[in-house]
């Protein structure tokens, strides 16, 4: 009977180590599928929501997860040491850390296709195994119990055999969660819809109800609208401060030759618009501005905002597929909340003062010594 229970505790002690490398593996998994959904959605990724957050939900996953494996490397030493009232701590982990955290997973993950499954199924079979190994390590501690010989021991024999069936039920919810989740996840995304295939465009209230129905198709005129792409603007080494605070900042400049489209209305002779986008990283958002400038008879003129631009258009982020234009991010989540895909007009960025500040000091004094330049060529 001797032999038997160090067997049987030598047994506890492997599958306590194996859940817990096992619960390591599959919170790698579960890292790099997040990191994976968090370059896909950019920026909107960290935008809170009045309904809910992205942010909030990764930061709720990290915190149940390396609680859970702190939990798990405490049950090997408590095995070690032979502490009875193991089993009744590792189902009280598993049931308010380790299930709240699957639940999770399963809203956060079916609310986004994925560019590949192979990841997220990985990640089924061994949560899978991982449910084995604690029903395992659980029918192990049974055997390592004493017989009953005091009041102590006979609370803790009561405890245990309750908390052993709770467990196994808590692990088959487990399973079934990761059944779920293997069962809605839909058809791989096929294109990309990283920063650099995001684009930044003039869009009006006509096109964007085209753009919302999937039935825009990319023309001649589209080019005209796109100012750009997102990744300029996050990965620009233009900034300035406002209220000791950082933001990137990313400019267009529309050259007026007469016939300038969407543009034509602002835009005089011997003239530019120049658009400015901004954004601070993970808060907001970007907002933009535009102002016209212009030569006459007394100098360099600057209009700060575009009237007719602004009143007839709005900035958008865009995606193209198969020269269909969608809203950025669209095909990328198919939950309740669908990523913003709206820019904010900001009529308090002023581009006539240039007093804005990059990381060399004298970034403003060289735009405005070009812009003298640029016009005293006309």
């Amino acid at each position: 009977m001797v032999d038997f229970k160090s067997k049987a505790k030598l047994a506890s002690i492997v599958f306590s180590i194996l859940a817990l490398m096992f619960s390591i593996t599959i919170f790698g998994l579960d890292v790099h599928i997040q990191e994976q959904i968090k370059q896909k959605l950019s920026i909107s990724f960290y935008i809170n929501n009045s309904t809910i957050s992205y942010d909030a939900i990764n930061v709720a996953f990290f915190v149940l997860t390396i609680l859970y494996i702190i939990l798990s490397a405490v049950l090997i030493v408590l095995t070690i040491i032979d502490f009875h009232p193991t089993i009744f701590v590792s189902t009280l982990g598993i049931l308010f850390l380790y299930v709240p955290k699957e639940a999770i997973l399963l809203k956060f993950y079916a609310c986004f296709n994925h560019y590949e499954h192979s990841f997220i199924i990985a990640r089924c079979i061994l949560t899978f195994v991982f449910c084995l190994i604690v029903g395992l390590f659980g029918i192990s501690c049974i055997f390592t119990l004493d017989k009953i010989r005091k009041s102590l021991h006979r609370v803790i024999n009561l405890l245990t055999y309750p908390s052993f069936v709770l467990s196994i039920i808590v692990l088959l919810a487990i399973i079934a969660i990761n059944i779920a989740l293997a069962a809605v996840i839909k058809p791989p995304v096929l294109y990309d819809t990283s920063p650099d295939k995001i684009q930044m465009g003039f869009f009006s209230k006509s096109d964007i109800n085209q753009i919302q129905n999937g039935i825009y198709i990319k023309n001649s005129n589209y080019d005209q609208k796109i100012i750009g792409n997102l990744s300029m603007l996050l990965n620009s080494d233009k900034t300035y401060e406002k209220s000791e605070l950082l933001y990137r900042l990313y400019e267009k400049t529309i050259t007026c030759y007469g016939n300038d489209g969407i543009y034509d209305l602002d835009c005089n002779s011997k003239s530019f618009l120049t658009i400015r986008v901004i954004y601070r990283d993970r808060f907001a958002y970007p907002s933009y501005n535009c102002a016209r400038y212009s030569r006459t008879t007394s100098g360099v003129m600057c209009s700060s905002g575009c009237p007719n631009l602004m009143n007839w258009y709005t900035l958008y982020l865009v995606e193209e597929n198969n020269n269909i234009i969608y809203p950025a991010w669209s095909q990328l989540s198919n939950c309740e909340l669908k990523p913003s895909f709206t820019l904010i007009e900001d009529s308090s960025i002023d581009l006539c003062s240039g007093a804005f500040l990059s990381k060399r000091k004298s970034f403003s004094l060289i735009i405005n010594i070009s812009l003298i330049l640029f016009f005293i060529k006309f």
